[in-house]
């Protein structure tokens, strides 16, 4: 029997759910015990998680959380002297940094799940403390598990001193079954199931300066596509809400554009939706995608990493500089050059000339994601 010990951020949020897919595949496993640690565990989380230990009781900010690792770690340290792990899988940046201070004879595994750049965007402190960790902590982890060759290459190229065999890829699971099966369910309310009657491009994600709903946005307004759709953005609003209400006002669109917050069952709006629109700036292996294409909804995204292409099938073919717009079976990949007008303008062409019936969606990327596959990738670490 070999014993795996999960450690997760916290009982909230898009970690918790990949890491919560993994807890389950590795679960379903035969010949595993595995054992789950939450870093924090915060109010009205994912119900999965509540009989879980808990390193600590609450967010805190970035001076407390570093005064707090230690303390976590003894925490952990005293779970892994009861529990004997093989193997320690920790599934975010904050994660891998007390499991490494925890100390252990059990092999250490980190998940990165996106480029480290896109920690810049949360402010130089964090990102000067992100970089001192790849520099001295995370050379001692036994692996690091890329969830895209985009996140792998950008630790390759960035940190000379990680070793490259350390480096691989595993991606996220997504537990195939279980996205057809809760896409049966009926929406939230009788005012979504009145939006999602009509024609609908939906933004699922958080509403971020990353993921930059405003882009989105922008495009819809340019391309006049709110004649034959309702645009509808589903996840927290952490700050661009508000201007995307004000571009609706401004063009008398109020009635077309739809902020309908966090849904604890995306998958049942997804299978609702025409097409799936990704506008961020920069990802790692994009969830939401492969969960759209999983219920044979079409993609419209920006060139947003080589996850991308490695969901659509095409990464051969990956080039970061494109201009224009890439158009494949399962959708349509739009440029992201920087040139922040010629990217709204790829856009808005591809939403505008948008039809789902030109899309056959065969979605082959499928069993690199499954839990048998997943599990079995970790397992062989060992």
């Amino acid at each position: 029997m070999k014993r795996i010990l999960l450690v997760v951020p916290s009982n909230k949020g898009t970690i918790a759910m990949c890491s919560l897919n993994l807890w389950k595949a590795l679960r379903q496993t035969a010949g595993v015990e595995v054992c789950c640690v939450l870093v924090y565990k915060l109010r009205d989380g994912i119900e999965d998680f509540n009989n879980c230990q808990a390193l600590s009781s609450g967010k805190k900010g970035l001076l407390s959380k570093a005064l707090n690792l230690f303390y976590q770690a003894n925490r952990l340290k005293s779970i892994k002297k009861e529990f004997l792990p093989d193997m320690t899988i920790s599934t975010l940046f904050n994660c891998s940094t007390v499991s490494l201070l925890s100390g252990g004879r059990d092999k250490k595994v980190g998940i990165f799940h996106s480029p480290h750049q896109q920690v810049k965007a949360k402010g130089k402190l964090l990102y000067w403390n992100t970089l001192a960790e790849y520099r001295f902590l995370y050379p001692k982890l036994d692996y690091l598990a890329c969830v895209s060759e985009e996140v792998k290459q950008s630790i390759l190229h960035s940190f000379r001193n990680i070793l490259p065999h350390k480096v691989g890829v595993i991606y996220n699971v997504h537990l195939i079954n279980e996205i057809y099966s809760k896409a049966k369910e009926k929406l939230d309310s009788s005012e979504d199931e009145t939006i999602f009657a009509n024609k609908v491009m939906l933004y699922c994600g958080r509403l971020d300066v990353n993921k930059a709903p405003d882009r989105l946005m922008r495009a819809f307004v340019a391309s006049g596509a709110y004649n034959r759709y309702h645009l509808v953005f589903m996840g927290n609003d952490e700050g661009p809400g508000n201007l995307v209400l004000n571009m609706a006002k401004q063009k008398h669109i109020e009635d077309r554009v739809h902020l309908i917050g966090l849904r604890r069952n995306p998958y049942k709006y997804i299978a609702k939706s025409d097409v799936l629109v990704s506008s961020s700036y920069s990802e790692g292996l994009p969830g939401v995608i492969i969960e759209a294409l999983t219920l044979g909804i079409p993609v419209i995204t920006t060139n947003s990493s080589r996850g991308v292409w490695e969901i659509f099938g095409c990464s051969n073919q990956y080039d970061k500089k494109m201009k224009g717009l890439k158009v494949v079976p399962d959708g349509i990949i739009t440029s992201n050059t920087g040139d922040d007008k010629y990217d709204d303008e790829m856009l808005a062409k591809a939403i505008g000339n948008f039809r789902k019936e030109e899309f056959t969606v065969p979605f082959s990327f499928a069993d690199k994601v499954s839990a048998e596959t997943i599990a079995k990738q970790f397992l062989e670490l060992l």
